[in-house]
């Protein structure tokens, strides 16, 4: 068993280890054709860090609720919890790559500078 220190290292680590890129993930169920029935999901959201059950019609969706819908528009869906989340590591690692994109500019930008 691991004391706090080595703990600490270990999760160090494996932060370091998180700077990579996954496969990109999309939505495996479509949104339902006019003439479907309620077709029940997953979905996230990258601001919130929360993976919630959703559902669709053609033309209503809800989240956080999968017995009627409450708000316009189908959603295309995730099918598992685990897929959802898949989809929003890989946004979140666009997000972070665009960001340090933008540091490293502006360290260039300073190139030659003292």
């Amino acid at each position: 068993m691991m004391n706090k220190k080595e703990l600490a290292e270990m999760e160090q680590l494996k932060t370091r280890l998180a700077l990579r890129f996954t496969e990109v993930v999309n939505p495996d169920i479509p949104v339902p054709n006019i003439n479907s029935e309620l077709v029940k999901g997953f979905i996230f959201n990258a601001y919130s860090m929360s993976v919630n059950e959703s559902c669709s019609l053609s033309f209503t969706h809800s989240i956080r609720q999968t017995e009627k819908t409450t708000t316009q528009g189908g959603i295309t869906q995730f099918s598992t919890k685990k897929l959802a989340y898949q989809a929003m590591r890989n946004v979140v690692e666009i997000e972070c790559a665009e960001k340090l994109r933008k540091i490293d500019r502006m360290i260039e930008g300073l190139d030659g500078e003292k």
